[in-house]
């Protein structure tokens, strides 16, 4: 079910999504801002180039574009990815997501769900609440920002052909729940402060695989 190798898609389009480095908690508007902000504040007042489309025009230039996730309990910016990865020059031209939402251990049993065609609507939310269940390392992932997405990605590739279907990699540590018992994910646990860098490598792992004919799009 993986899309067949298209050479105009050796540009992935990477959502890292790093809210791990911002605050937890939203901070209260400021009622004043740093003057030394104005020349920025101006800059954007005066710009009438969408979000949309300068993340678009970052593939022009850059084979990696990285957005940064604001909060992961703010659902809204989700429009905005989805926005991107559903307009046809993204399709056509890139057709790669990266999360760091999401343990690289969900696939290729995620991608072959949403390369998959014409499902049920009850068995594409038993999918999707399968893999949020199964998506990360915490005991509990209670934000529905992932299964929010994940629905956005599949209603994206239902109407697409197989060959322009999107393809998406959590790149987050690897992590079975079947397998775990309390001393496997205490053990687990201890490996966390390598998590940035073994992130790191499943990206670049995928990202490598991408110049290959035999791996997908």
């Amino acid at each position: 079910m993986t899309p067949k190798y298209n050479p105009l898609r050796l540009s992935p389009f990477i959502v890292a999504l790093i809210c791990y480095l911002l605050p937890c908690a939203s901070p209260a508007p400021a009622a004043h801002h740093d003057p030394q902000l104005d020349p920025y504040i101006e800059f954007l007042g005066h710009q009438t180039t969408s979000a949309k489309e300068y993340v678009l025009g970052m593939f022009k230039d850059h084979d990696l574009v990285i957005l940064c996730e604001r909060d992961h309990r703010d659902t809204t910016q989700y429009n905005l990815f989805l926005s991107v990865i559903r307009d046809e020059w993204f399709i056509k031209n890139v057709g790669i997501v990266f999360t760091e939402v999401g343990t690289s251990s969900l696939n290729p049993e995620l991608n072959a769900f949403l390369h998959s065609d014409n499902l049920p609507a009850d068995s594409v939310d038993r999918a999707i609440l399968n893999f949020h269940r199964n998506c990360d390392w915490f005991l509990m992932w209670e934000k529905t920002n992932f299964s929010l997405f994940l629905h956005g990605v599949y209603a994206i590739n239902r109407t697409l052909p197989p060959k322009d279907k999107l393809t998406l990699y959590p790149s987050d540590m690897p992590l079975d729940w079947s397998q775990m018992d309390s001393a496997k994910y205490a053990a687990f646990q201890g490996t966390l402060g390598g998590r940035d860098s073994v992130m790191a490598a499943e990206i670049i792992d995928q990202f490598e695989k991408l110049d290959k004919p035999d791996a997908g799009h």
